[in-house]
């Protein structure tokens, strides 16, 4: 019965000094800073959109045309966004989108592209270029006619007012043309 006294009076001994005197001198920062949950509590990383996200539009137009465009994420590339606010640094990726566009005229197709921002960029303002992202990419069919087919493309920056909005013009016999027709950069 002794023996069990002394092994029960050793463990309360034992624990009664493990109450963490060592770290009472630091205070509540540098305790989470040497925890392993610093770097997930002082850094929040998210993803826009935070899956795969896509957009079909499948139209057949009266004088033969038969538009498909796809618009979707492109889950390996994004625009970095990076803010602090309080202690915490904040790191949003706006994924990058493509389109791919197949025209197609009396059942023939003339026209099958991936559409991303080196047809829109034509070297020029490269600041604007690494940030921007895809907006969106949607038929104008008002202004399509027997001899093109007019679509209309936007890139934008984002969390911002800056953007470029272009006019796709697709011939009868398929070539592709971009103009620029708006722009708001600062």
């Amino acid at each position: 019965m002794k023996l069990l006294s002394a092994i029960l009076l050793m463990f309360i001994i034992l624990f009664a000094s493990c109450d963490g005197k060592e770290r009472a001198r630091y205070t509540h920062k540098e305790k989470l800073e040497q925890s392993k949950l610093s770097e997930s509590f002082f850094e929040q990383e998210t993803y826009f959109p935070e899956n795969y996200s896509e957009v079909v539009t499948d139209t057949i137009f009266s004088n033969g045309y038969h538009i498909k465009l796809k618009v979707y994420s492109d889950m390996n590339t994004s625009v970095l966004k990076e803010f602090k606010k309080d202690t915490i640094n904040y790191k949003h990726h706006f994924r990058n989108f493509k389109g791919e566009l197949i025209v197609n005229l009396n059942g023939k197709e003339i026209l099958n592209r991936t559409l991303d921002k080196s047809q829109f960029s034509n070297k020029k303002n490269d600041a604007f270029w690494q940030q921007a992202i895809l907006g969106n990419i949607v038929l104008d069919n008002e202004n399509s006619n027997d001899n093109e087919v007019l679509l209309h493309a936007f890139y934008r920056i984002p969390k911002s007012n800056q953007y470029k909005d272009f006019k796709i013009i697709v011939t009868s016999q398929g070539f592709m043309k971009i103009e620029e027709l708006t722009a708001h950069i600062l």
